[in-house]
């Protein structure tokens, strides 16, 4: 018999709504400390061009332009996946542009305290009350999983799909419709950041590996949970099979907005190549020691690692490449070949001359980088320019992702290490496959650690486990 203290109290209708509220309440504190008016006009939102790309094909679409970003380029009918623009056409139906963005986000806000209370009544039946307390408020607190609720991206939705997709296959692990609404919010996922598919193939494979006594009748539940995500990505190879005429799985690699001179690509190349950051855009990062941009002056070279300079290639190196990329900017060809050529040149002899530096340095500052990146994209202000109730968020958020960090470590070596496995693999494939390029692509896999973390801190006795009928709720 499943015993009765190890069901939720107060009823699950009041954590659910306890968890919406505190979603609520963290988004505006997210807004209130976000301060970049060109984020937000005039939209009221974390607003980035990768926003306006998800946004314009949905536009297209219902402007009866087809589903494409509208550039021209080659690709761009699949330059993204439908996941986001999906919620996004339904509320247009009924709003305008700007009432269905602000909806999209509200939409967002919501689903993610949904996923937070999901994920916790999933460490209820795998842990206890305790495991369901602090999986609950953990996820509740973690600003790192919570601010892209109101950013106009996909992170936040990929989240909540795949937490609930969890739920889903936990409780419905013998009934059929639970276990195709899994497969449907995998398949969403999936279709709003296309690396979900890490995450999901291990789920899976451990949720299968688990059952493999049974394994007949495991194959047969496993296949209604695949049956979603292969019907979706069947049609959506179709699509592009004959609006593209070629095969295209996920989405076309393109750019939201120009593309970068090829001379930039190699900068970025060769920053990636020693384990830096490759974002151009943003101040005070490798690459912009490289690129200047709409920045009026180079980063400095300080921030460049001292393995940086090996071979023929010196600080008089770095000079020369910024004078060419400087006459590059005016529209001088033969200088931008010049610089993309040095560049190439100069990541080569990196290569040949560092090694070690080249193989397990740069993996390893890839992975920090990933790592320690969640916390900075609380404001999108620097440490320096951070206002005193900043610094103390930014302090308090780190403790608390760096203390889920390690302890979901911990779970890897415990008896049921499915969800920090999950979450680890995406952190490494992520990093080292990207080159942590776009650190928010691992964002989802927060949530599985903290899960992984509040199972690592309450183990259950064996007369605790509850009973596979205590699948309902009071």
């Amino acid at each position: 018999m499943p015993l009765r203290s190890e069901r939720t109290s107060p009823p699950w209708r009041l954590w659910l709504l306890l968890a919406i509220a505190l979603r609520v309440a963290m988004a505006v504190l997210h807004l209130s400390l976000h301060e970049a008016p060109s984020r937000y006009a005039p939209w009221g939102v974390i607003y980035t061009p990768d926003s306006e790309q998800y946004l314009a094909m949905a536009e297209n679409l219902l402007g009866g332009a087809g589903y494409t970003d509208g550039s021209g380029r080659a690709g761009s009918a699949a330059a993204r996946m439908p996941g986001y623009a999906a919620p996004y056409v339904l509320l247009r139906l009924a709003l305008e542009p700007l009432w269905a963005t602000r909806a999209l986000v509200l939409l967002q806000v919501l689903l993610s305290g949904v996923a937070v209370w999901a994920l916790a009544e999933v460490a209820r039946r795998q842990g206890g009350s305790r495991a369901f307390k602090l999986t609950f408020w953990g996820l509740s607190a973690l600003g790192a999983v919570a601010v892209w609720d109101v950013a106009v991206l996909t992170e936040s939705l990929a989240m909540s799909a795949l937490a609930l997709g969890v739920w889903s296959l936990t409780v419905g692990a013998q009934r059929r419709a639970l276990l195709l609404l899994g497969g449907v919010c995998f398949a969403w996922a999936f279709f709003l950041r296309p690396i979900m598919a890490v995450p999901i193939a291990v789920l899976v494979a451990m949720w299968l590996w688990q059952r493999r006594t049974a394994l007949q009748p495991s194959l047969r539940r496993l296949a209604l949970v695949l049956l979603p995500i292969v019907l979706l990505e069947s049609a959506w190879v179709l699509r592009n099979a004959v609006v593209l005429d070629r095969v295209v799985l996920t989405q076309a690699d393109l750019y939201a907005g120009d593309p970068p001179p090829s001379h930039v690509q190699a900068a970025v190349r060769l920053v990636q190549a020693w384990g830096g950051y490759g974002g151009w855009w943003e101040a005070d990062h490798e690459a912009r020691v490289f690129i200047r941009g709409a920045f009026r002056q180079y980063a400095d070279p300080a921030v460049l690692p001292p393995w940086a300079f090996s071979g023929s290639y010196g600080r008089d190196s770095l000079t020369r490449a910024q004078q060419l990329i400087d006459a590059a900017a005016t529209g001088d060809r033969q200088a931008a070949r010049a610089a993309e050529q040095m560049l190439w040149q100069w990541r080569d002899s990196f290569i040949e001359n560092q090694t070690v530096a080249y193989a397990v340095g740069a993996p390893l500052r890839r992975q920090w980088r990933l790592l320690s990146h969640p916390t900075a994209q609380l404001t999108h202000r620097s440490w320096t320019d951070e206002t005193l109730l900043g610094r103390m968020y930014k302090l308090s958020q780190a403790g608390l992702y760096a203390l889920a960090l390690l302890i979901s470590l911990l779970a890897l070596v415990r008896s049921n290490p499915v969800y920090a496995l999950a979450g680890w693999v995406l952190l490494v494939v992520t990093a080292q496959a990207f080159g942590a390029l776009e650190p928010r692509h691992a964002v989802p896999a927060l949530p599985l650690l903290m899960l992984a973390a509040a199972l690592t801190l309450s183990p259950r006795r064996p007369t605790e486990a509850v009973s596979s009928r205590d699948a309902g709720h009071e």
